[in-house]
């Protein structure tokens, strides 16, 4: 049956899940047996117990006529929809030029990379020399022209008709290198939007830095409000890949220009400022929260180094470096155990959970209409956004891509002295040619409906069909399921904290 998955918990109690209907059932043992049975030898022995018979003897299964009788017309509920495709509703495998503009037009958020330089030479890092995934990097700033040539674009689409707001933020985001190394540049984009607010358009700042310069600035960072995300590792001996040009450790500048701030403006400190860690083989999950908790009072976001567009020749001495965050955290079941007791919210089990309630069991709406109407929530292959709809990522020399994260092949248009380009349809056909290369992996994926695999990751170059290592078949997709229901069993309050949450958020 396509739409049904049965498995059980690490508790011992049998669960059936059917993707069609998108519901989770927790059953009894004969009714999970007998699932099981016609899953393997086909639905219509449910229509006649007498030639059903020797297969329950076979298995030890002693039910009744009058069992069976009851036990079917469950049965036919928990199994609703097993006839049709692996999902009730068909994923969308195509977009147009419309979908890419009113995405960039209701939900603007602008990454400048300001700069390819940066004061300091993390070993990891993603524009280092493990990496290919960009291009030739020779140390230029951008351009204010470019800047304001693509804030203008962005500020008239949120004015079109495309957009279905009164009210609009539009998020400017500085990245780099080190953006703080061209704070002058800073200055004049900040002072540009001031110029083109309205009641109904309104502009914010954040920014990720390193802090090396961060107690030079901060007075105007915190004057117009800006969100810092601090580049952090833990302590001293966690730290000591990022390093400045000539080796010399960059850890106990940073942590005098943290505390610096944390003492000047507590308040926007309190409220503004949080934490980016990447895990590697001189740190730990546990080591990096409990460095940052008990100094700043923050929990931070852990990363993984990243595992995608390295060099080959480096990838042993890379694979060295890398954590997989998932496993370090269940290595340790104290420090597992801990978490829960303490923030429980940064543990990958949780994550799944709340992709397992949010995506896959029709308990949340994210709009009026299919609260009301009771839609059917589209299927999208791959969890990659729709091009420039969560973000638009303007590099030093005017090349616009989708995110900071994605390799610079993917290049979506430039911005020149005279005006920016971007070719809506080229981008639309290019990103369903991707789909339709995925569609066939995709539509047998268990996952499809909550997945977060971004196409712009995968191999589309070479001549044997693309691999996705999320994909899951009906197997391994038990196995996530049961992972899943197990956590939710072990701990209940996980599902109540979800949800509380998510009311919380709307």
């Amino acid at each position: 049956m396509k739409n049904i998955t049965i498995f059980i918990s690490n508790n011992g109690n049998y669960y059936l899940y059917n993707s069609f209907q998108k519901r989770l059932h927790c059953v009894e043992k004969n009714i999970w047996q007998i699932i099981q049975l016609i899953d393997k030898n086909g639905v219509d022995l449910l229509n006649d117990y007498y030639q059903f018979l020797p297969l329950l003897i076979d298995h030890k299964i002693n039910i009744t006529f009058s069992q069976f009788d009851k036990y079917k017309t469950k049965i036919l509920y928990y199994i609703d929809g097993y006839d049709g495709d692996l999902y009730a509703i068909k994923p969308i495998t195509k977009i147009t030029p419309e979908n890419i503009k009113y995405g960039l037009s209701n939900k603007p958020n602008i990454v400048f990379e300001l700069t390819e330089r940066c004061n300091l030479h993390c070993k990891y890092c993603g524009y280092g020399d493990f990496y290919n995934r960009y291009d030739t990097r020779q140390g230029n700033d951008l351009e204010l022209h470019n800047a304001k040539q693509i804030i203008k674009y962005i500020f008239d689409l949120t004015n079109s008709s495309y957009s279905i707001s009164d009210k609009q933020t539009i998020a400017i985001s500085f990245y780099g290198g080190e953006p703080l190394l061209c704070f002058d540049l800073i200055k004049k984009i900040v002072l540009f939007t001031k110029e083109l607010e309205t009641e109904s358009r309104s502009f914010t700042f954040n920014m990720t830095t390193n802090a090396i310069l961060l107690d030079k600035y901060v007075d105007f960072l915190q004057e117009h409000s800006f969100s810092l995300l601090i580049s952090l590792d833990g302590n001293r001996n966690n730290n000591s890949y990022r390093v400045f040009k000539n080796g010399q450790e960059s850890f106990p500048i940073v942590i005098s220009n943290i505390k610096y701030v944390m003492k000047r403006y507590a308040d926007y400190f309190k409220k503004n400022i949080s934490f980016n860690a990447v895990l590697h083989d001189r740190n730990s999950c546990k080591e990096i929260n409990d460095f940052v908790l008990s100094n700043f009072n923050k929990k931070p976001m852990i990363n993984e180094v990243l595992y995608d567009g390295f060099v080959e020749e480096k990838k042993e001495e890379l694979l060295k470096m890398f954590k997989n965050k998932y496993e370090h955290i269940h290595s340790s079941e104290d420090y597992f155990q801990q978490l829960h007791d303490t923030d429980f919210s940064i543990i990958p089990d949780y994550h799944d959970t709340l992709f397992f309630i949010h995506f896959m069991c029709n308990l949340s709406y994210f709009d009026y209409k299919s609260l009301f109407l009771n839609l059917p929530r589209p299927i999208k292959l791959t969890g990659t956004c729709i091009p420039l709809d969560k973000s638009i990522f303007i590099t030093a020399n005017g090349k616009i891509l989708p995110c900071e994260k994605t390799n610079h092949k993917y290049c979506m248009g430039y911005i020149d002295r005279e005006d920016v380009h971007i070719d809506f349809e080229k981008i639309a056909d290019q990103y369903n040619a991707y789909l339709r290369q995925l569609n066939i992996l995709c539509s047998t994926c268990y996952l499809i409906a909550s997945c977060n695999q971004c196409l712009y990751f995968l191999d589309f170059d070479k001549k044997e069909p693309v691999c996705c290592y999320g994909h899951l078949n009906k197997k391994k997709f038990a196995s996530y399921m049961q992972d899943i229901v197990s956590y939710m069993e072990k701990y209940p309050l996980t599902f109540n904290n979800i949800i509380v949450d998510s009311v919380l958020e709307v």
